[in-house]
């Protein structure tokens, strides 16, 4: 950026310079000087007003061509740009492994967001707690599992210990419950 930078401060001078000799010969160096000036702050302001289109409506495609420090400024934002499109893909493949694990796990599974709605869950916790997709989606686990001794292990935020509370869907069996923190204000419920 220092080299562009520098050629950037040579270019100025050499527009002043052109300016004062035409200014010189022309018997008005004041006007010449105000209007190189005046031409180099459009052609920034050119540059500039193409650097905010390309970023608003054309930020996929490859940059406008430029010269001097706006070739670099256009260059390195799309060198930006590709690296965290890269870094997006990465995290959404990590993400769908994190989420492929989870499904293929026999235990049950619910990822809570910060109040206790339902952002997913595996199938098994879906056959276990007779959870529905996508209509169970939002929901405060505490509006679908109503069993009060689960209400009440919820409620309390402390969660070091496991409880047990009766299936909602069979009266002869009991689930194992455990919620555990999770990412930023999210929760694990593993059943």
């Amino acid at each position: 950026m220092k080299r562009y930078s520098f050629k950037e401060f040579v270019r100025l001078l050499l527009i002043w310079a052109v300016a004062l000799l035409l200014g010189s010969i022309f018997d008005d160096i004041s006007l010449w000087l105000l209007g190189s000036t005046v031409v180099y702050l459009f052609w920034h302001l050119y540059n500039l007003m193409r650097l905010d289109y390309w970023l608003r409506y054309k930020s996929k495609a490859a940059p406008p061509t430029a010269s001097g420090l706006w070739d670099d400024v256009f260059a390195s934002l799309y060198r930006l740009q590709k690296q965290q499109r890269q870094r997006s893909r990465r995290l959404a493949d990590l993400l769908t492994r994190f989420r492929d694990t989870l499904a293929a796990m026999p235990d049950g599974i619910v990822v809570l967001r910060q109040y206790g709605e339902l952002d997913w869950w595996n199938a098994a916790a879906g056959q276990m707690l007779g959870l529905r997709y996508p209509q169970d989606i939002g929901q405060r686990i505490t509006n679908l599992i109503r069993h009060p001794t689960f209400i009440q292990f919820y409620d309390r935020g402390n969660h070091d210990q496991d409880t047990v509370v009766p299936s909602p869907l069979m009266d002869d069996r009991h689930l194992m419950m455990r919620v555990v923190p999770f990412a930023v204000d999210q929760q694990l419920l593993a059943v």
